[in-house]
């Protein structure tokens, strides 16, 4: 049996990098594998205007039911004026927790030296690096593998100090099981059945807001109409009084997202900020959807999209991309390829056995 430990910050919450690691340790084979989830509330961050979402309900419940072992750790603060180390104010975690126990530690998180990992010499850990940018990657000895999302990534990480020796790519982890609960959605918005449907949806955050599809979708002509789930407050204050643009609320729970999902006939993604993999993406390609976004400050969704959308550079081409995709034809021949292209290469099953198999290679002969 091989024992992991998965610490993170907020570790409850809906953020994609929390669903990341949530999502990979319910997944773990039982059999093989002992989990113990440690994490902390959303505490305040000093020195940092940013509100961390807190622990969400449905997480937290569908932890529980994947009998998950969940390790409160106090805390009182995250002090963020420290450079980038972000250390913990008034924390019992040295207290609970017992490196011996462990066969690896698993992370998620910037990349950058982190508290309390920078403590913890005699852990083995495993990083999953969720940033962009020119956001550094911590060396140490005792970090065996660091888990970038994608090509892009990758060169970024390279670029960025990272260790190409150690670096692996394992696409974020997505699951929507089929036998979960789905409601008409449309049925609910009053949204014909005939209605060409664009949509997306996204955290509730205003730094990601993107004007762009929605500045585009309001010159398409037809029976057409936009959906958001979430996202920023923005877009509910810029686009409230178009008639054919309709707001979701925000929802972790996989149901929500699916019958979301089941609505829209196009993703249309956009985010100020860019994607390095974007976890809502590849539920799009799951749900068999053609996609449209557009470049940005880190770009590794192209290749996600690449053969089933349309990656754009301007607000005239995104148009041009909608336009094009009011052809049902065309429609439905980038819906195959998207299928296709997550079965072969975002799928959860494919995700979890190379976490199974890089655990077991960093730790062989060491497994009982």
């Amino acid at each position: 049996m091989i024992n992991i430990a998965f610490v993170k910050f907020a570790g409850l919450s809906g953020g994609g990098t929390e669903k990341y690691l949530q999502t990979l340790a319910a997944n773990l084979p039982k059999d093989r594998f002992s989990v113990d989830y440690y994490y902390t509330e959303a505490v305040p961050l000093i020195g940092n205007s940013f509100i961390h979402p807190a622990t969400d309900s449905d997480r937290y419940s569908y932890m529980k039911d994947n009998n998950i072992n969940l390790i409160e750790v106090g805390l009182d603060a995250r002090d963020d004026r420290s450079g980038k180390h972000s250390d913990w104010v008034n924390t019992n975690f040295f207290e609970i927790f017992d490196p011996s126990k462990y066969d690896i530690i698993q992370t998620g998180r910037f990349g950058y030296k982190e508290f309390p990992f920078y403590k913890m010499d005699d852990c083995i850990f495993v990083d999953s690096i969720h940033s962009g940018g020119q956001c550094s990657i911590e060396h140490r000895e005792n970090i065996k593998a660091t888990v970038l999302l994608s090509k892009y990534h990758v060169g970024q990480g390279i670029s960025n100090g990272g260790d190409e020796s150690k670096i692996k790519i394992i696409p974020p982890i997505v699951e929507c099981p089929a036998n979960i609960h789905r409601y008409d959605a449309r049925q609910r918005l009053g949204i014909p059945k005939d209605t060409v449907v664009f949509g997306m949806h996204q955290r509730v955050c205003d730094i990601i807001f993107s004007s762009i599809p929605i500045d585009c979708f309001k010159k398409l002509s037809g029976n057409v109409s936009y959906v958001i789930m979430g996202g920023s407050d923005r877009y509910r204050s810029q686009y409230s009084d178009i008639g054919n643009v309709f707001f979701v609320d925000f929802s972790t729970r996989v149901e929500d997202i699916c019958s979301f999902l089941d609505m829209l006939d196009v993703y249309s993604h956009g985010r100020s900020d860019g994607e390095v993999c974007s976890a809502s993406i590849i539920e799009a390609l799951k749900n068999g959807l053609p996609v449209i976004s557009h470049s940005a400050l880190n770009n590794g969704h192209q290749e996600q999209i690449e053969g089933c959308g349309f990656f754009v550079n301007s607000k005239e081409e995104y148009l041009e991309a909608m336009t094009r995709l009011l052809d049902k034809e065309l429609r439905l021949e980038l819906g195959a390829k998207a299928t296709k292209k997550y079965k072969s290469v975002y799928g959860l099953k494919p995700c979890i056995e190379e976490y199974v198999k890089l655990y077991e290679e960093i730790l062989d002969p060491q497994i009982d």
